[in-house]
Parts: structure tokens; sequence; C-alpha cells
């Protein structure tokens, strides 16, 4: 056995080290298995410790400002750590209900799972916020000199107080008594107003009901991240029983509805899961059906597929090693090299199994034969996804470095261990082509024909790639349940809650400073609320100015007359029956903010209070510094440019809708570039490896071609392009030149094996359609437009490398004879 070996061995040119490994790895192949197992446990082991990354926004660029900020916080800001509880109790009364929310809320606090829950104010935590916010009312008004005076104004005054009057004549004034009169002049309410537009809810008996009192609203904000799938499925389990367990009175039922960003999260990694389960089967299936009809030999297959588990195993090391963490897209992309990763041995194996001999024998024939055609490929796409490496998306990075190394170690388990595995176990008796698939080589195209046909792909492409769409939502790549949409959106409808898509973000080093930009960012879009520009402005500002700010509001109330204002208030007040001193506690708050007594408000006061969790929505900081978020829906499109304007030059806005076209934007422009790179290297490698630019002008056509198909196709079908398809078009052009490239070399080498390169075309683009193809079946919409994108490509790629290639090769040849 080791004499044979060493004779067929020699005959592999030009590669004696890569000779010499693959006679040892025959000769000692109990250990080179046993060395195999190794690597690839080791590597699995090593990778189960890398994050998976739910965030679809982890696929845009990073940094400050960057688009994948603005994702974040619009994530955040659209719940993606929140839970809406909607709680329903057939029959029951307001109180019920009320009662039944608050045992729920308790268990739900008690639990451990959640860092808030957020109900209706009690009658306690309202007055935590009063103590807070009323005693510096004058901190909060914007002008209060103004607010006072037009209040003690003859045409308002005498209102104002009849008011006051009714209100101390009520029973419960017994209690309140004092604190009507320190704002005889109503400037709480005013305050309160503002307040009003960050809860929409109202509150009954301390919770939040629905306006026709049958449904109960509780805010849960996890502690663990949404995108912690695992913990939001057992939290959502646990949750499933929760109703009822609730003290309800006999012959009451209660539903609880439970919709938010941890259920969409949970529900997308099970439907990935899926998607990856289905389409990893189904192209195994495919390859199966694929090796049979050629090979009739499914022993071959397991043989073929060695380099599949190097490539997923290969493409995980590296991703774990360099970043610790991957997205389920990335991962998807273990479908792709069943398609890719598998075309290197199914070729070899094509090329050996026409020839006579020992196993080993006809290995290194089909190596000394497809040899050319192998590297030229394997560098090719490699150049594609090296391209994709300088991207700046860290999605399309991360998808080169996974499918790029793992392309590499089955290139390498290739001419290694299937070389060896091969000569052992695989390639026991010739396997001659099918008739069918020469059959197919023989159909002939007239060139006049293949040249129409190749014009008409350019002509029609040159006009359909004006109107193709680029779709750059990122919420249209995830896998969220159409019912799960419908019924967030039912329950928010219910309560009448609303979402902000359009955030201005202030950032500074310190907290002072970003509550002075959140002064001013409040100060015009609360004009442009006025004004029906923009509707639902939830402003820091409203209840927690800068220290600056507050400061030049004293100096303002330090203008006002107190003399007069106090004449004036006391004779209206005479005039209605009251007291001489009745007023005297409101005059005592005023000139407890003039002399400093009462100190400015400050972001910690309100902590303990029911505005906390607003603050710690709005107000963040961190080592690099500290944001102030001014969440705000603009009346109608184009008033975003006009409010940049008008803003601070320190401020950014974030709308959903600009950030989709800036996303948009850069699409294309990534695409043309990666593509037009792509191409032109290809072109100067094939140029030198050919020594012949007509010849590599061919090897480009499949890829080109299978490019402008493609796009020609998903424009007049108005299938929109996203940031994961076009990102895939990319790998057309790598896999359509590799097949321009057999197609090529079997035209080019009269001494080739009859049959060989064209059914290597044929086999290795069918191992490609079985990977992409399958990612189709995916319902995650992200797998599943670039299945459909990359299935195109490759079976147009392919078409042309089979039937094109070679009738165009044989008409520049004509050319090439043609004298002058």
């Amino acid at each position: 056995m080791t004499r044979s070996s060493k004779k067929p061995g020699a005959e592999v040119q030009g590669q004696p080290g890569l000779t010499r490994l693959q006679l040892w790895l025959t000769s000692h192949l109990a250990l080179s298995l046993t060395l195999s197992l190794c690597f690839l446990t080791a590597g699995l082991w090593l990778a189960r410790s890398m994050v998976v990354e739910q965030d679809i926004g982890a696929m845009l660029p990073e940094g400050p400002g960057s688009p994948r900020e603005a994702a974040k916080l619009l994530e955040e800001f659209g719940a993606l750590d929140v839970l809406l509880l909607d709680l329903e109790i057939p029959g029951a009364s307001p109180e019920e209900l009320a009662r039944a929310g608050e045992a729920l809320a308790l268990r739900l606090r008690s639990s451990g799972a959640f860092s808030e829950i957020i109900a209706g104010q009690t009658t306690e935590e309202m007055m935590k916020v009063g103590r807070a916010l009323f005693p510096r009312r004058f901190y909060l008004l914007e002008d209060p000199r103004a607010a006072i005076e037009d209040r003690l104004s003859p045409s308002r005054l005498p209102g104002l107080l009849v008011t006051l009057k009714t209100r101390l004549s009520a029973p419960q004034a017994m209690v309140t008594k004092s604190d009507l009169l320190q704002d005889p002049l109503d400037l709480d309410e005013e305050l309160l107003s503002r307040l009003s537009g960050a809860v929409r809810v109202k509150s009954y008996a301390g919770q939040l009901l629905s306006p026709d009192q049958t449904h109960l609203l509780l805010i849960g904000v996890t502690k663990a991240s949404a995108l912690e799938t695992e913990a939001s499925a057992s939290l959502l389990a646990r949750l499933e029983g929760e109703a009822t367990k609730l003290p309800l009175a006999a012959g009451r039922v209660a539903r609880l509805q439970v919709v938010g960003g941890p259920r969409f999260a949970s529900e997308s990694a099970a439907t990935v899961k899926r998607d990856i389960v289905v389409t990893m089967f189904t192209s195994i299936a495919a390859l199966a059906t694929i090796f049979m009809l050629r090979f009739r030999s499914l022993r071959l297959m397991l043989l073929a597929s060695v380099t599949l588990a190097f490539g997923i195993v290969g493409g995980l090391l590296s991703v774990a090693s360099i970043q610790g963490r991957i997205h389920p897209l990335t991962f998807a992309f273990g479908s792709v090299l069943v398609g890719i990763a598998i075309d290197y041995p199914m070729y070899l194996l094509n090329a050996a199994s026409v020839h006579a001999g020992s196993p080993l024998d006809r290995l290194a024939a089909g190596l000394r034969e497809s040899r050319r055609s192998l590297w030229l490929g394997f560098i090719t796409t490699m150049m594609a996804f090296g391209l994709m490496l300088f991207s700046r998306f860290p999605g399309l990075r991360e998808l080169a470095l996974f499918a790029g190394t793992g392309i590499a170690f089955a290139f390498a388990a290739t001419l290694t261990l299937v070389v060896a595995l091969g000569a052992r176990w695989g390639l026991r008796d010739s396997s001659p082509i099918p008739r069918w698939m020469l059959g197919l080589q023989a159909l002939r195209l007239p060139p006049l024909l293949a040249w129409s046909i190749v014009i008409l792909v350019v002509a029609v492409s040159a006009v359909s790639l004006q109107r193709l769409r680029f779709d750059g939502e990122l919420r249209h790549l995830d896998a969220q349940r159409p019912a799960t949409l419908a019924e967030y959106e039912e329950v928010r409808k219910r309560f009448g809650l609303q979402s902000s898509d359009s955030l201005v973000v202030a950032r500074a080093a310190t907290v002072e400073d970003a509550l002075r930009l959140s002064d001013a960012v409040g100060s015009i879009l609360h004009r442009a609320q006025r004004d029906g520009e923009v509707s639902h402005v939830l402003s820091l500002s409203s209840f927690l100015p800068s220290l600056r700010t507050q400061k030049a509001r004293l100096e303002r109330l330090r203008d006002f007359d107190v003399s007069a204002g106090r004449k004036a208030l006391d004779d209206a007040g005479r005039r209605l029956g009251f007291t001489e001193n009745a007023f005297e506690p409101f005059w005592r708050s005023v000139e407890a903010v003039r002399s400093g007594e009462t100190s400015p408000l400050e972001p910690g006061e309100l902590a303990q209070t029911s505005l906390g969790s607003l603050v710690r929505r709005l107000l963040r900081c961190s080592s690099s510094g500290c944001i102030a978020v001014t969440p705000f829906d603009p009346a109608r499109p184009s008033v975003i440019p006009e409010l940049r304007s008008r803003l601070p030059p320190e401020v950014t806005v974030i709308d959903g809708g600009a950030l989709a076209a800036e996303t948009v934007a850069a699409i294309p422009k990534q695409l043309a570039l990666l593509s037009g790179v792509g191409l032109l290297s290809n072109l100067v490698l094939l140029v030198f490896a050919f020594r012949s630019a007509r010849l590599a002008l061919l090897a480009c056509a499949p890829g080109a071609l299978g490019l402008l198909g493609t796009l020609s196709i998903l424009s007049l079908t108005q299938i929109p392009l996203n940031l994961v398809s076009a990102s895939a078009l990319v790998l057309i052009l790598g896999c359509g030149v590799d097949y321009g490239i057999f197609a090529v070399q079997g035209l080019d080498s009269p001494t080739r094996t009859s049959g060989v390169e064209f059914t290597g075309v044929l086999l290795t683009s069918s191992t490609a359609l079985a990977g992409f193809g399958t990612l189709s079946l995916a319902s995650y919409r992200a797998i599943q437009t670039m299945g459909v994108a990359v299935a195109l490509g490759i079976g147009i790629s392919a078409l042309v490398a089979l039937f094109l290639v070679p009738h165009l090769r044989s008409s520049t040849h004509a050319w090439e004879r043609t004298p002058g």
C-alpha cells in the first residue's frame, strides 16, 4: 500500500510539500483522524462561550452618534426591555380589577425578575412628587415673574380666587388647606399639565386602567436584557400561570396578556433556531440527492462533508477568538457553507472518479487535473470575502470573517484529509459521468443568440436598476410574528400608549451640561409643538431643568415687585372674604426661593419618586459622559430637517425614517464599491493566470451577468434589497467567477477529461443552490431575503458558465482567426 501510494503522489507536480503531507496522512490515518477530532472538539468547546447577539442593530456601524447607537436608543424607547401586562377580569368592577392588579404587581416585584414594575400613582407617590416639585415651582416655571404677574392681573385673579374658595369649602380641605393656600394662583397646575404628557394612562385607585375600566396595565422593566433570549423565554413561561394565582371572587377568571420586547426577542430566537435546523437538514437532503445522481454513493457525501465540519468549526473558532460574540444571521451562514465548502471535494471527486487505478492514484490524477481551477476558484472566493472585511458595517465584517475562515479551513481539509480518507475508504470503483449530464453539455446555442442574451441582460439591467428599491428598515429584517405584533399594537391602542421614532440626543461631559442642552432642545420642541409641527414632546426640561436654567429663573423672580404683588392679592382676597394673612404661606414660599433657602431641584431628589424611572430613561451617564434624550413625534417628515437647523449644533436628531434612509443610502454605495473592486481584482488575477485578457473576461462573465440578472429580477418583481441581501450579492460575484474559471479551464485545455469541467460546474452550482436556496424557506426575513437573492445569482451564473461561456469562447476564437 505504501509503495502504490508514493508513486501517484510523486506525480502531483509542483506541490512536493503538500504531496508529502498527503502521503503522511494516508499512512497514519488513525492519528490523522484523532488529531482532526481533537481540533473539532476543541473548536466547538471554545466556541460555546460565545455570546449570541440577538440585536439586529449590531449589524450597523457603531460608536458615538453612529447608526448602531441610534438604533439602540430607538429600540430602548420602543420598549426593548419592557413588558406590557394587560390584565382582564370579565365582569369585575373597577375596584375588583384594581385590587387584583395590586396583588399581581406585588407578586411581580417579589419575583426578582423585574427591576421595576410601573403601575398607577398612589396618593403616597403623588405626595412624594409634590414634596419634590411644588416647593420649587418657581425654579420649574419658564418665567416665574411673568407667570405670577399674569395671574395677578385683574382679568384672571378674581376667577382664580373664586376657584380657591370653592376648593377650601370641600370636605378634604381640612387636610389640604395649607397646601391650597400655598398656591392661590394655581401655579402647580402648569407643572402638572407638563407631567401629564409623560403618562397618557390615567390612574384609578393607584392602578392604570383602560378608558372603559375593563383592562388594567402593568409595565414591567426586566432585569435581564430582552436580548438574553433564554432569560426572556423563562420569564414568559413563569408569567403564564400568574393570572390563576390572583385572589379573585368566586366565578371570576383572570386573563393576562403579555407583550413587549422580551417576547419579541424570545420568539425571534426560537424562529431563528428552527430556521437553522430546517435549512440545514433541507440542504443535507438536497446534497444527498445530488451525490446519488452523480456518484450513486452516500459514502462519498459523508467523505465530502468532512470539509463542512472543518468549515463551520473553523468559522466559529475565528469569530470566537476575535470578537467573542456571534449573530444568528452569521451562524445561519452554516447553511451557506454546506453549499460552498463542499464544492471543493465535489469538484475533486468528480475529476478523480473518471480515472483508473488505485484510489490514491485516481485522487492524484484528479488533483493534478483540477489543481489550477481549485486554487483560482479558492482565491477568487476569498477575495470576495476579503473585500467584505473592509465594509463599514460590522455585520458584513462578521459574515466575511466567519465564512471566509470557514471556507479556508474547508479548502485545506479538501487538499489534505479528504485525499487521505478518499485513498483509504472513498473511491473504490470508477464512477463515469452519467450520460444525461454529458447530454446537457451537447446543448448548443448559436453564437449570435449567446451574444444577444448577454446584450439583453446588460440592457435590461441598465433600465431596471434605476427602479431597484432598498429597504433600510431594520425591523423588516426581524423574525417577529405578525400575530404577536398585532397583540402588541392592540394593547398599546387600548391604553393609548405611544412610542417615539424620533429622538434628540444631547451629549455632554457632565450631567449639568447635558441638562443645559436638554433645556435648549425642550424650549425649541415645545415651541414647535405649539405651532403644530410636533406632538408628544417628552423633555426633562419640563420637570428637571439644569441648575443654570433654574438660577436664571431665580434672577427673574428676584426682579418681581413682591410688595405690589402682595397688595394686589390681599386686596382681591378681602373683597372675596379671605382673611388678611390668608396668603402668607404663598409669599413665604416665594421668599424661600428668592433667598436661596429652597435650593434648586437636582436629579437625585427625584430618584425615589414615581418620576425616577422616567429620569433614568431620559438621562444616562457613563465613563464617557452623559446623554439627555428627548423623544418627540414629528407631524410630518419634512419637519425633521427644519428642526435640525434650529436645534443646537451639539445635539443629534435621530429619526427612525431618516435612519432607514441613511442606511438605504449606504447600501448601494457599499454594494457598488465592493462589487466593482471585487470584479476588477478578479479580472487582474485571471489575466495574470490565463495570460489572456479575453479568457479573463470570459471567466468573469458568469459572475457579472449573474449579479446584473439578479438585480434586474429583484427590480422587476419589486422585491427590495436590504442590508443582508445586498451584502450577499458580493458572494454571487465570487461564486460566479468560480464557475467561469472552471468553464474556461475546460475549454482552454484539450487534454482534460471530457465533461469533467462541465459537470464540475453543474455539480458545484447545484450544491451551492442546496445551501443558499434552502435559506429562502426560512421565516426569519433577513435569512430568507439573502437566500432568494443569492440563489437567483448562483442559478444565473451557473447557466451562463454552462451554456453561454462555451459559445462566447468559440465566437472569440472565430474573431481571432478572421484576417485583418
